[in-house]
């Protein structure tokens, strides 16, 4: 796992649902491991940000998902795909 558990914590839960807090303090090593687990429409998506801090809110708060979900899941988080329907409705898919 790329980004650790100190990064990001469980911060609620409501019945099914559990809520994140995720670290989004400036670190560039963390920044940078995050910036690795992006897949390449990720970091597409990254690099059209022009202020630095959505650009780290971004990298981390996708890292820290693909990690929890990774985790949920029982796979690699490289095999995670992060899309979203025709309406923007989000979904995750574990790819081969």
């Amino acid at each position: 796992m790329l980004v650790g558990q100190a990064e990001w914590s469980e911060f609620r839960r409501l019945g099914d649902v559990q809520l994140f807090h995720v670290d989004l303090t400036s670190d560039a090593k963390r920044e940078a491991r995050a910036f690795r687990m992006l897949d390449p429409q990720e970091q597409d998506r990254w690099h059209r940000f022009r202020y630095e801090r959505p650009r780290r809110g971004f990298a981390l708060v996708r890292a820290a998902l693909r990690s929890i979900l990774s985790d949920r899941l029982g796979c690699d988080a490289s095999r995670l795909l992060l899309q979203a329907t025709r309406h923007g409705k989000p979904f995750a898919q574990v790819g081969g």
